[in-house]
């Protein structure tokens, strides 16, 4: 019986300890990249509150591809399936770093910590922020901590038409006149005497080659009243200049921005602004969705594609969403803004020593010299003329959005901050302040000395005029893109045709009391139904729908 017992005994260990690699190669393996709001790195899956979890997954902040990165100093590197050990790390000051390395915390809309300087405040007689501390001489150091003409507390305020502006990006933002000491000071580069404006010149001074001369003095280019005074010139306009370009440019178009270089709209310009960005400790990065965007730590590239603006309209307002979630802005191509739009300027002080600022195609009314002025058009939402989602234009191309806060038009969230010179720096935004909020402005495109700029994918593409008409027979028709709308057929001669809600209709016909085509409805003879979500229409005795 003991013997028995043995046997059985070790039968029964081998077997357990035989069974216990087969259970373990049986085990399912962790996969790779978001489940179900859950980021996996192939060894285990982080919780959905996690910070990886959240910017990979909830926010699409970050490349779940690449798997977890690691923190360098105070830098996060992106994980080794994205360049292995020379994976990019993004700057230090950067949100994402911010949140990864140094435990930032993330609003529950995947609204990153400000990427701005911070506030300020005045160290030894010099306003320092958390990008440094900048010199005695500088105009800040001069008019915020020396003269005390403005609280250094908000941090570095923005130039708008000429007058000091503080914290514009909230509600509760104010601006001081131009006229005003401190706006002399920090936007118009007035050096203070005694913390008060110079005895005024009777030469109002001039421009000469990007050099301000005053009372027979030349300042130097990268001086600030140089600066702030000559770094806009006019831009030429007409397209006979550039052959090929006749018949490809309207007075209200605007740029989008593309997926990728080749994959502008049929007949659509592609336009290419490059910016030189600051030299020295250059902290340019992006995150997310920027579309054709390019950058480095030279410099930024824009890509856009030129496209009609009469095709966009404001978004119709939505009680549900707040006037962040469904406001958006485009570039101006064009002389005019679209309809239901309002302008504004972003004027960026590129890089003073051996700039390499440049542009392909037609970027006018925008200026690119050896700075960049970039004119804006954006669209509030509206109860009135508006339009319920973005115009299908055949390809994926994005918008400068809010897209901070989640909204049911942005399909994906992008970022990129640009880091503007340093010395004597000339950064200003121009708009109606009445009209134009400045808090949705610089929700979208904001910084002082620096720049960021939000973007959102707002199409994906669909192949244009892809949606087949049902014809009354129950047969399905498949229209053609004609170039501005999809036509699907002629209608019957002399049927006197017309829409009624979403059919394509014809006059019944009294001679032969009967429908020259389609059926009898009470209404018309029905001849087909336009596709959900599109615009029926008549024109020429043809049927369209629009898109």
């Amino acid at each position: 019986m003991s013997l028995r017992w043995s046997l059985l005994k070790s039968l029964f260990l081998f077997a357990l300890l035989g069974a216990a690699p087969a259970l373990a190669a049986d085990a399912p393996a962790v996969p790779e990249g978001c489940v179900d709001e859950s980021f996996c790195d192939g060894k285990q899956c982080h919780p959905p509150e996690s910070s990886v979890s959240r910017l990979a997954c909830a926010c699409g902040l970050l490349n779940p591809v690449c798997g977890v990165g690691r923190c360098e100093g105070d830098s996060y590197c992106e994980g080794r399936g994205c360049g292995g050990d020379e994976a990019f790390c993004h700057p230090a000051s950067s949100p994402v770093s911010q949140i990864m390395c140094a435990g930032a915390p993330m609003g529950d809309t995947c609204d990153l910590p400000p990427a701005s300087c911070g506030q300020g405040s005045c160290v030894d007689g010099a306003f320092c922020d958390a990008c440094g501390c900048q010199p005695l001489d500088a105009a800040a150091s001069q008019a915020l901590c020396a003269c005390k003409l403005a609280d250094p507390k908000p941090g570095l305020g923005i130039c708008r038409d000429g007058a000091y502006c503080d914290d514009l990006a909230s509600e509760h933002g104010s601006c001081y006149l131009a006229e005003a000491v401190v706006s002399q000071a920090m936007c118009q580069g007035v050096s203070l005497q005694a913390c008060a404006l110079p005895p005024a010149s009777s030469d109002p001074g001039e421009c000469k080659d990007g050099v301000f001369c005053q009372d027979g003095k030349c300042h130097p280019d990268d001086s600030a009243l140089s600066k702030a005074r000559c770094t806009v010139s006019s831009a030429p306009k007409d397209p006979q200049a550039r052959p090929g370009l006749m018949g490809l440019i309207g007075p209200y178009d605007i740029g989008v921005i593309p997926k990728n270089g080749f994959s502008c709209p049929t007949n659509s310009l592609f336009t290419t602004i490059y910016m030189d960005d600051e030299d020295s400790s250059n902290a340019n990065y992006t995150w997310g969705w920027i579309g054709a965007t390019e950058q480095n730590r030279y410099g930024t590239k824009f890509g856009f594609c030129r496209v009609n603006g009469t095709q966009f309209r404001p978004l119709s307002h939505n009680a549900n969403l707040n006037v962040f979630q469904e406001t958006y802005a485009v570039l101006k191509l064009g002389d005019y803004c679209p309809m239901g739009s309002k302008e504004f300027i972003r004027h960026f002080d590129n890089e003073d020593r051996n700039n390499a600022n440049s542009y392909t195609g037609f970027p006018w009314p925008n200026v690119i010299n050896s700075n960049t002025t970039l004119r804006f058009c954006m669209f509030e939402p509206s109860y009135g003329y508006s339009m319920p989602s973005f115009p299908n234009l055949g390809v994926e191309y994005g918008v400068f959005a809010p897209s901070h806060y989640a909204s049911p038009h942005w399909l994906a969230a992008g970022f990129i901050h640009t880091d503007d010179e340093d010395r004597n720096n000339a950064n200003w935004f121009s708009y109606d302040g009445a009209n134009t909020p400045g808090f949705l402005v610089h929700s979208m495109i904001g910084g002082a000395s620096n720049t960021d700029l939000r973007l959102a994918k707002v199409s994906n593409g669909r192949p244009r005029c892809s949606r087949p008409v049902q014809y009354f027979t129950g047969a399905y028709l498949m229209p053609t893109f004609d170039g501005m709308n999809c036509f699907i057929r002629n209608a019957p001669a002399r049927s006197a045709p017309f829409i009624s809600l979403n059919g394509y209709y014809v006059m019944w016909d009294w001679f032969t009391m009967s429908c020259p085509e389609g059926v009898w409805d009470g209404t018309g003879c029905r001849i087909m139904t336009a596709p959900a979500g599109t615009t029926p229409f008549v024109w020429g005795n043809r049927f369209y729908y629009g898109e």
